[in-house]
C-alpha cells in the first residue's frame, strides 16, 4: 500500500504540472508559430488524461488504514471539520505530506498516519 501511495501521490501532484506545461507550450508555440512546439502541445494535451487514467488504476483503492476513507478519490464520507487543504484539495495534502514530509493526517478521521514503514500485521 505504501507503494501505491506514494505512486499515486506522485502522479497525482505532476498532473497541474503536465497542464501547466501544456498551457505554457500551447500559447508560446501559437504566438511564434512554431510547428515543433505545437507538436509537443499535441503530445502533451494526449498525455494528461493517461496520466490521470494511470491515476484512476493506482490510487483507486487507497484508503487510510484506521477510518477506511478514500484518500485518492472524491469523498464518500464527511470531511473532519480541522481537515487542512493544500492548493483548496485534500488529495493534494495527502500526497504533498506523502511525499515530502513521510506522513500524513487523514482529512476524514484526522488521525495521523505514518509512510515511512509499513505497519507489522
Amino acid at each position: 500500500m505504501l507503494r501505491r501511495l506514494r505512486i499515486s501521490s506522485l502522479i497525482f501532484i505532476s498532473i497541474p504540472v503536465l497542464a501547466l506545461t501544456l498551457i505554457s507550450v500551447l500559447v508560446w508555440g501559437l504566438l511564434t508559430h512554431d510547428f515543433d512546439l505545437l507538436d509537443l502541445a499535441l503530445k502533451l494535451l494526449i498525455a494528461v488524461p493517461v496520466v490521470i487514467l494511470v491515476l484512476a488504476i493506482v490510487g483507486f483503492s487507497l484508503r487510510c488504514p484506521l477510518c477506511r476513507g478514500t484518500l485518492m478519490r472524491r469523498p464518500a464520507c464527511s470531511v473532519h471539520p480541522k481537515a487542512e487543504r493544500t492548493l483548496g484539495s485534500l488529495r493534494m495534502r495527502v500526497a504533498t505530506g506523502t511525499l515530502l514530509r513521510g506522513h500524513f493526517r487523514c482529512p476524514y478521521c484526522g488521525e495521523f498516519c505514518d509512510t515511512t514503514k509499513a505497519r507489522r500485521p
